[in-house]
């Protein structure tokens, strides 16, 4: 940030004075105020004095009083920038998000710490603390949006200064990783980092659904099975887990046991192949950023993300659905990018073709004169706006493959290059793309219940952005020119171009009709410029021809990604209409997709009928009626009800779902649930935030939920024990391995700032704040890249647990946001709209 500008001492004092009010934000502690404080300090406080005491001993006071002060001076200049140097800063781009941030907080940090608003609102005093915190919190984030916002101008229209003339040894160590060998150098630099990961947790660990999967594939009892309605008693293996996982699961602890006799070793297999395949998608992830242009300076911080991260390396072995599922997720997100960066319509095809007519041809170094005082947009010709050099920088990354080397050392120009690269002659959507996006669809189908929405939306983004792009290609094909034979002064014909319906107006050439003998106006002797005539008119064909023949290549494009559509539906219609019922496998419970209004009725019948259902010493203060008890009961056992909730999980409260439920029954239930909604909304609006809130606030909850102790756990338990002997490998090489990583994990998890990293709601936060970025700037390409992501969000509030519980849910858009924010961050904003 480079500000040179002066600034009045007024403008600095008042930026000081904002700066305090953040830091206000921060030390207050609405906790730390007991009665007992105020009467110590006033015996006959009451009323508004009472209550300005309880405000006033809620700040830090001098606790942390020089860091905080430290603090203050140091957000003195950034505020001062943005509130006093930047008009634009006031943008609702930028306030909209500062204010839901300021909210996040404040009611965040009430419901992490009381399960309640009450923090928040419970009160005057607490209304007037939540104010000024919200108001920091608000100052806070709108100089931090603002100045992030800042910082991607800067990387969209800026090449990062990282050069082998001023980082020699780094940039050529980085140039053989990630260059010359872009796919398995990064694969080898993922393996051995987390290989201690993979000794110290051998066989694999486990976590609570493991043991229950695997049961299912021997037709054990397995929790699931108890509860569903199976279509055959004798078949216990079930759809509450995807079957394709259970299967690939259960198939290798079942060869494991065939082959080594032992069901460890077979744990072991799929473990191996786990770790595999998710080493084999962010290598793969990574490779591709490299032939989208990404700088090579991004791409290892990607790849050192990916390698020192430990939660990529702890989930990698962990046994769990959803590795495989945001493996598959990967690979769907990076092929939609690949598609939806422009091939053949920068700017549009005809100007594309211009552009690399105008390129210098290979092996030629002279250049394109530019004539005094004109500059290099207004030199080109009418109708054919010059590339911004940022496209061309974008390109020179781009053109890393043999084909782009090739046409820089023969002298082509970054302009031309640039023209070429995104009409599909240096990063082409070949045929393994096709089958990559066939397997990254097929496998978000199959490995997640409900799976098929994220290819859908991904190929209907596709197909629609391709559909408009060879729309707007074909609406900017030239008529085809006439030719009409125009005699020089020697009774020579020679050709030139006439636009349909020009009649004997002027050629834009300069000849003049019937010129003679005598030159033309450029000084060319009229054979030549028959033949310059005739050469440009032969250019104009083919330029013409290549813009058809690009709409014809987006068409068939947007048929593809259709059809890879249409292959993953028919996929999953047949496997749960067809193969399901051959083989008996029963589909998993309605309740699933029931755990929002579940969660309310259960905090609303623990709020006002506890007494009745379940909670010792409750009381009732008669909302609930004798008949709303008994519709209740129908669909979730009441008489346990109140007991059962809990306010960041729904898993109890569903558990007690009654699977002979008709329609009818289910319908009286949510007429209930609309009737309660009424009588208590605040109620309603609670059970949700608490259920959800650690996806928007860091809650002090955040843990590593899956541990070698917690997989041995898991595995000790008696469902498990009762069949199977899984246990860890012993040995020194494992004890020290998994020492090591526990260390590691535990220093990640305690640093401040870096903790982050460990907490779903930063995810969250950086996929809303790169939405709203380049909603901003109307990239309406990456909006299409990110809505998988925001369909996995989607699925995350609707699901049964909190962000702060499980970071599981919300891998898959851990796994794939450094990919799509290094493309569209650091690569040039026409890579991603068609209105510049």
């Amino acid at each position: 940030m480079n500000d040179n500008r002066r600034y009045p001492l007024s403008q600095t004092v008042a930026a000081f004075a904002l700066a305090l009010l953040c830091t206000a934000a921060l030390s207050i502690d609405p906790t730390a105020v007991s009665y007992k404080d105020i009467v110590d300090i006033d015996p006959t406080a009451t009323g508004a004095l009472y209550i300005c005491y309880e405000v006033l001993l809620s700040f830090a006071g001098h606790a942390d009083a020089i860091v905080l002060l430290a603090l203050a001076i140091l957000l003195t200049f950034p505020v001062r920038h943005v509130f006093f140097g930047r008009r634009d800063s006031w943008r609702p781009s930028v306030v909209l998000p500062a204010l839901f941030f300021a909210f996040c907080m404040v009611f965040g940090r009430s419901y992490d710490l009381t399960n309640s608003a009450q923090l928040a609102i419970g009160g005057i005093s607490r209304t007037i603390e939540s104010v000024i915190a919200g108001a920091g919190f608000a100052l806070l984030a709108h100089t931090g949006i603002y100045l992030l916002f800042e910082g991607f101008d800067w990387l969209g229209g800026h090449r990062v200064p990282f050069t082998e003339a001023r980082y020699g040894r780094v940039w050529g160590v980085l140039d053989w990783l990630l260059n010359r060998h872009p796919f398995a150098l990064p694969l080898l630099v993922l393996v051995v980092c987390w290989a201690p990961t993979f000794i110290g947790s051998a066989p694999g660990i486990f976590m609570g659904d493991t043991g229950a999967q695997i049961r299912q594939w021997f037709n054990l009892p397995n929790g699931t099975s108890d509860y569903l309605n199976l279509i055959d008693p004798n078949v216990l293996l079930n759809g509450h887990h995807p079957v394709v996982h259970t299967a690939l699961l259960g198939s290798c602890v079942q060869l494991g046991m065939a082959v080594f006799g032992d069901e460890n070793m077979g744990v072991l297999l799929y473990t191996t192949l786990q770790f595999a395949v998710s080493a084999l998608a962010i290598a793969y992830a990574v490779s591709s950023l490299k032939r989208l242009g990404v700088h090579l300076l991004v791409r290892a911080i990607a790849l050192g993300f990916f390698a020192c991260m430990p939660l990529f390396s702890n989930y990698a072995v962990l046994i769990t659905k959803d590795v495989f599922f945001a493996d598959a997720f990967l690979v769907l997100v990076i092929q939609t990018i690949k598609l939806l960066v422009p091939n053949g319509v920068l700017r549009s095809g005809a100007a594309a073709s211009a552009a690399a007519r105008r390129a210098t041809p290979a092996g030629e170094t002279a250049q394109r004169t530019v004539p005094a005082g004109e500059t290099a947009q207004e030199a080109a010709p009418a109708g054919e706006a010059s590339l911004p050099a940022s496209i061309g920088e974008a390109a020179l990354d781009a053109s890393a493959s043999a084909e782009g080397r090739q046409a820089l050392e023969g002298g082509l120009s970054f302009r031309g290059l640039a023209a070429m690269t995104y009409s599909g002659e240096v990063v082409p959507f070949a045929a393994h793309d096709w089958v990559l996006l066939l397997l990254g669809a097929v496998g978000c189908t199959f490995l997640r219940n409900g799976g098929v929405v994220f290819p859908a939306a991904a190929c209907v983004v596709v197909a629609a952005c391709l559909l408009i792009d060879a729309r707007r290609v074909r609406r900017l094909v030239p008529a085809p020119p006439s030719r009409r034979a125009v005699s020089g002064g020697d009774g020579a014909p020679f050709q030139r171009d006439v636009e349909p319906g020009a009649g004997d107006a002027p050629s834009q050439r300069g000849v003049e009709p019937g010129a003679g003998d005598a030159p033309s106006q450029h000084g060319v002797e009229p054979g030549a410029v028959g033949a310059s005539s005739s050469r440009g008119l032969e250019h104009d064909r083919r330029a013409s021809r290549k813009a058809m023949g690009t709409a014809t290549h987006l068409r068939r494009a947007a048929i593809g990604a259709v059809a890879v559509l249409v292959v993953a539906v028919s996929l999953q219609l047949v496997f749960s209409n067809v193969v399901m019922p051959a083989f008996k496998i029963t589909p998993g419970s309605r309740r699933e997709m029931l755990s929002i209004p579940f969660q309310q009725t259960a905090r609303f019948v623990q709020k006002h009928d506890g007494a009745n259902a379940g909670i010792d010493g409750g009381t009732s203060d008669g909302l609930v009626t004798d008949e709303e008890r008994a519709v209740i009961d129908t669909v979730l056992n009441y008489d346990t009800l109140a007991s059962r909730y809990d306010p960041d999980k729904s898993d109890d409260v569903k558990n007690e779902f009654n699977e002979d439920t008709t329609s009818d029954e289910l319908a009286a239930y949510f007429r209930v649930w609309l009737e309660m909604f009424f009588k208590d909304p605040a109620c309603y609006v609670s059970a949700f935030a608490n259920n959800y809130f650690g996806y928007f606030y860091p809650s002090t909850k955040d843990a590593w939920m899956y541990t070698t102790s917690s997989s041995a756990e898991v595995e000790s338990r008696e469902a498990n024990r009762r069949y199977f002997n899984f246990h860890r490998m012993e040995g020194p090489v494992v004890a020290a391995c998994d020492s090591a990583v526990n260390l590691y994990r535990t220093a990640v998890q305690r640093i401040p700032l870096l903790s982050l990293t460990m907490s779903s709601s930063a995810y969250v936060w950086v996929l809303l704040l790169v939405s709203v970025y380049v909603l901003r700037h109307r990239q309406w390409r990456t909006l299409g890249a990110l809505v998988p992501l925001w369909g996995v969000l989607a699925m995350c509030l609707i699901g049964p647990c909190n962000g702060s519980t499980y970071m599981r849910y919300l891998y898959p858009i851990i796994l794939t946001l450094p990919c799509v924010v290094a493309v569209a961050l650091t690569g040039s904003r026409l890579l991603w709209r068609h209105d510049a």
